[in-house]
């Protein structure tokens, strides 16, 4: 675990010698523009992932993120519009939407990578709101003073793919989020309960679709209008609202940039209170899953969409399209194998309207597994929880799992998120069949 020196001589040896980037690596390359409706979560992601592939933790990463893209929108906007060619920015003439290149906006957060350290440092020291300080500017992880913490573990490898095309999205306290730099926040505001966002995506046939829904289907659902005040009764209208609304961008954004990819997801949110887990929703779309261990034993939360399904057979070929047998595998319009899907602009039977459950958690469940296909199909679900009990000490439980999955002949790109329902893994039930 680092201590607070760690942190800071890691991030001021960024300040003064900023991001070396290797020439002979290849750059990932995802869709080219984004506009302004895009942009702060854009800036967002791309600062944490700069940071994080830099050492800095994934949770500071967010913070500083969180806290450049929101107070220096502005600044951000104009620096770009000065900055870039007439061929790296584009005007919409009927919208007068400004559209920025994607890769000119990495590399500008990429250099100028030590400014968004020193603002966040310098904010840290003159900052003179304590309550805030100890939460958005803190070195620790968690809120010490808090029982609300959340104990998770995540894990991704690209396996023997070409591509790595899973993504994982965490935002492991939507509270502070939020309430991210409001001058009249608390910390009694932030802390009497803390809301959880875990979200695996699974890509196909590039990594387009996938990059742009994991980077912005999450901040739109937690910064819905209405999430704060449904987040205690159901988020049905908000996962169908925000799955719609991120899908029908990314598919303008794909028509005129002629992208064929497409993505699943599953995405669960936690709430806890003094100290107890109480809710869970859960959403999904498509074949990644979400299974929940109660008294020792596996439930799944999430039915996978596949086209060999009744009732998504039948909704495929109402739409116009086909369902059919290939060499195994039941196929849409003889090639996509699943029937729900963000993107895949040319089938267009797919949807991307999601399922959604709540549960009203009552302190048996032990803990909630997120997975891709990748995952639960080359897993032994009779043999999971015995598993997972008997290896209850390892150090990161998801890494365990994806090794597991691998092992037992998974050649997909495995992605696992692993999120503790108990105070400590001593508590954790023992396997009904042990």
């Amino acid at each position: 675990m680092s201590s607070d020196s760690d942190y800071l001589n890691i991030l001021n040896s960024l300040i003064s010698s900023g991001i070396q980037v290797d020439k002979n690596l290849r750059q990932p390359s995802y869709y080219s523009s984004v506009n302004f409706d895009e942009l702060k979560s854009e800036c967002t992601c791309i600062i944490t992932d700069l940071l994080t592939n830099q050492r800095v933790a994934y949770w500071l990463s967010q913070r500083i993120a969180w806290y450049y893209s929101s107070k220096y929108f502005q600044e951000i906007i104009t620096d770009l519009s000065l900055s870039l060619n007439q061929s790296d920015e584009t005007i919409n003439q009927k919208s007068n939407a400004k559209c920025f290149n994607r890769e000119h906006l990495v590399k500008y957060l990429r250099n100028t990578i030590s400014d968004i350290i020193k603002e966040w440092l310098n904010e840290r020291s003159n900052l003179q709101n304590q309550n805030i300080k100890s939460l958005l500017f803190s070195f620790n992880r968690y809120d010490k003073s808090s029982s609300n913490n959340v104990t998770f573990y995540e894990y991704c490898i690209k396996n023997k793919r070409r591509t790595m095309e899973d993504r994982t999205s965490i935002y492991e306290n939507i509270d502070l989020f939020n309430n991210c730099f409001l001058s009249d926040s608390t910390s009694e505001d932030i802390s009497k309960k803390q809301s959880s966002l875990f979200a695996i995506f699974d890509g196909h046939c590039g990594t387009d679709c996938v990059q742009y829904v994991s980077t912005h289907l999450p901040i739109e659902i937690i910064q819905h209008p209405e999430f704060k005040n449904k987040i205690d009764s159901n988020l049905d209208s908000i996962f169908k609202e925000t799955f719609d609304s991120v899908n029908s961008k990314f598919s303008t954004k794909a028509k005129k940039e002629n992208l064929k990819s497409g993505c699943t997801s599953c995405i669960a949110i936690l709430t806890k209170s003094s100290g107890v887990f109480t809710k869970l929703n859960v959403a999904w779309c498509g074949d990644s899953q979400i299974g929940l261990v109660k008294n020792g034993q596996l439930n799944f939360l999430s039915e996978i969409h596949k086209p060999e399904i009744e009732s998504e057979k039948l909704r495929i070929e109402k739409s116009g399209g086909s369902v059919s047998n290939e060499c195994g595998t039941w196929r849409v319009n003889g090639s996509l194998s699943v029937s729900r899907s963000f993107g895949d602009i040319d089938y267009h039977c797919v949807i991307s309207e999601p399922e959604i459950k709540q549960f009203d958690l009552d302190g048996r469940e032990d803990y909630c597994i997120l997975g891709c296909d990748g995952f639960w199909e080359s897993v032994n679900l009779q043999d999971l929880t015995r598993i997972i009990y008997e290896n209850r000490n390892s150090q990161n439980m998801a890494e365990f799992l994806v090794k597991y999955a691998k092992d037992n002949g998974s050649t997909d790109n495995i992605s696992v998120i692993f999120v503790l329902l108990k105070e400590n893994f001593d508590q954790i039930s023992s396997p009904l069949f042990f």
